[in-house]
Formats: structure tokens, C-alpha cells, sequence
């Protein structure tokens, strides 16, 4: 997708050797995209929250997220602006990636989780109740800001595709029907828990390493 908005948008990609600079604006935007990576179990733990019906919570663990990573965010906008500037270059895909500033995905998290209650509501009330309409400002929300290079879906719209297609199969009462039905804990036998005391710790830490020292020779 950086490529095609390089390619279709600048004209310093009519010349090959030109190539060096979508390179440098590709390390920027891997160094956001390596943080995000690593973020990918917060982004989860704030996805049960909401699943889980514990708004407060989410809303939360989101406010520290955003407050722990704003200086990686700056510093990651502040090098796309001073590559703007060196090579006369915009490349808006690359810019609205680093705007996400790491706390879109909560965003959007946030919106999928409406969905499955605004679905069951108007079954119930029709499109006329607060979980609806508050989902439906979300969506304008997002609608609003327009996002991608013009030939792909946004991310948060093929999301929340994906979220109704999945919120529509059954309804939350009997989605926990089946939960409670089929408890994928009760199969796993009880293991009680064995201590050890320092002195046995040391010493099954000294046969592991031994025994990785071992094989290592023998590769060797």
C-alpha cells in the first residue's frame, strides 16, 4: 500500500534511483510498527475488558496506554516531518499509520464491542435506543476521517465487517448458554502444586545448563 501511494502521488517516482526515499520513510513507519507489534498483548487485555462488559476498566487501561506511548508517538511524526521537508514528499498512508499515535486499534476495539449489544437491542427496540445511536456515532466518527490510499477497504470498516458478521449468529443469552454448557476448563485434571526449596531450585538450574552446554559441544 506504500508503495502504490508512492508510486501514484509523487513524482520523484518516475526515477529509479529515487527508490532510497520511500526506504527512509519505510524505516519510520517499521519502527511504529515494530512498537505496535509489542503492544499486541495490550491491545488484547483491552479487548477482554470490553468483552467482558467492564467499560471503566477499558477506558482505563486505554488512558494509560496513550499516556505511556505518546513520546514514541511524537518522536515517530516528528521524522515523517522532517523527511517531508528534506525530500518534498508526502505519503498520506504512512502519516495516518503514525497518526494512530498506537491507541486506534482501542479505538476500535471500542467500537466492535457495541456491536453485538446494538444488535440484540434492536431485534428488541428497534433503531430507535442508546446503545445503537452511541454505536452509530462511532461509526460517523470514524467515517469522518478518512483513511487509506483509496484502494483498500479502512481497517476499522473490514473490522467491524468482520464483528457483525460474527455478532449475528446468535444472541448474547445464548451465547452464554453455551458457554456455560461446554466449559473447555473442565476437562483439564487438577495438578497440585509442588514447592521447592531454594537449595532444589539451584540445582535443577545447574542440570539445565549443564545439559544445554552438553549439546552444544556435541553441534560443535
Amino acid at each position: 500500500m506504500e508503495y502504490v501511494d508512492y508510486n501514484s502521488t509523487t513524482i520523484q517516482s518516475d526515477r529509479g534511483e529515487n527508490l532510497y526515499i520511500l526506504l527512509d520513510f519505510f524505516r519510520t513507519l517499521c519502527n511504529y510498527e515494530r512498537t505496535s507489534w509489542n503492544l499486541k498483548p495490550i491491545y488484547w487485555i483491552h479487548d477482554s475488558l470490553i468483552r467482558s462488559e467492564r467499560p471503566e476498566a477499558a477506558r482505563l487501561w486505554k488512558e494509560d496506554i496513550k499516556q505511556k506511548s505518546s513520546g514514541l508517538a511524537e518522536n515517530g511524526l516528528r521524522e515523517y516531518a522532517e523527511l517531508c521537508q528534506k525530500y518534498g514528499v508526502r505519503l498520506q498512508c504512512v502519516y495516518q499509520r503514525l497518526s494512530e499515535r498506537f491507541v486506534r486499534p482501542l479505538d476500535i476495539a471500542q467500537m466492535c464491542g457495541l456491536v453485538f449489544d446494538s444488535i440484540s437491542a434492536v431485534r428488541k427496540e428497534g433503531e430507535n435506543n442508546p446503545i445503537f445511536e452511541e454505536l452509530s456515532k462511532e461509526v460517523e466518527a470514524f467515517a469522518s476521517s478518512p483513511s487509506g490510499n483509496g484502494f483498500e477497504l479502512p481497517e476499522w470498516l473490514t473490522t467491524l465487517q468482520d464483528e457483525v458478521v460474527l455478532s449475528r449468529v446468535d444472541s448474547k443469552e445464548e451465547r452464554r448458554e453455551n458457554d456455560s454448557k461446554e466449559d473447555p476448563f473442565e476437562s483439564i485434571p487438577f495438578l497440585p502444586i509442588e514447592r521447592l526449596s531454594r537449595s532444589e531450585i539451584e540445582e535443577q538450574l545447574h542440570s539445565t545448563v549443564s545439559e544445554f552446554k552438553g549439546q552444544s559441544h556435541k553441534r560443535r
